[in-house]
């Protein structure tokens, strides 16, 4: 089996698919949405961006940036020293002082990013958030899934595969398989995450 490369990963997918003479086209369909399924429930460092934007105003939005947000994981702004800034539903962020100061609370309604107090001057705000994976095309044969995760794009492409093709039996198989599959990747990035973070923490203590 060979998954180097985007057009050996369809090569694969119509054999396991026994369909041969299934076009280039239909394939290249499964695994494009097998890459929505990614993007929607993958969370790992590989996709962690962080992005310099102004903040000049109470809400600002965010489909400016150069990558796209899947999900925020944090917001400060650039100042000294530099202020993080604290979460808040948009409700909560609604009944919260809107004087204008430098802002200390952030929320996501849609598209854009609302602060509060609302800007009193320009502020350079960074954020820290996934983004999506770059999806397989002829001109970008490759991606760090396929590279070292390759079996999540066979099962993801032959999950949609098999419903195209109406066999809902393997089409649950490899939709099991899938979703184990990018289960067990955020549950290994997870891992790294926080057992690095606890090791630090106890070299830190020992030292006198």
């Amino acid at each position: 089996m060979s998954f180097d490369t985007y057009a050996n990963l369809q090569t694969e997918i119509k054999g396991w698919l026994k369909r041969s003479t299934m076009t280039d086209t239909t394939v290249e369909g499964f695994i494009s949405l097998a890459e929505i399924e990614m993007n929607r429930k993958l969370r790992t460092r590989n996709q962690e961006v962080r992005e310099t934007f102004t903040v000049d105003s109470e809400y600002t939005d965010l489909t400016t940036l150069t990558n796209t947000v899947l999900e925020l994981r944090s917001i400060q702004l650039n100042t000294d020293p530099v202020r993080s800034l604290e979460y808040r539903s948009p409700s909560q962020l609604g009944d919260a002082y809107s004087d204008t100061g430098k802002p200390c609370f952030y929320s996501i309604i849609g598209d854009e990013l609302q602060v509060n107090p609302s800007p009193d001057s320009s502020y350079t705000a960074e954020a820290a958030f996934y983004s999506p994976i770059a999806v397989l095309s002829d001109s970008n044969t490759s991606n760090w899934v396929l590279t070292n995760h390759p079996d999540i794009y066979l099962y993801g492409a032959l999950y949609f595969g098999n419903l195209f093709i109406k066999d809902e039996t393997a089409a649950q198989i490899n939709k099991t398989l899938f979703d184990n599959s990018i289960k067990q990747l955020n549950k290994q990035e997870r891992l790294a995450r926080y057992s690095g973070s606890a090791l630090a923490a106890k070299t830190k203590t020992a030292t006198p």
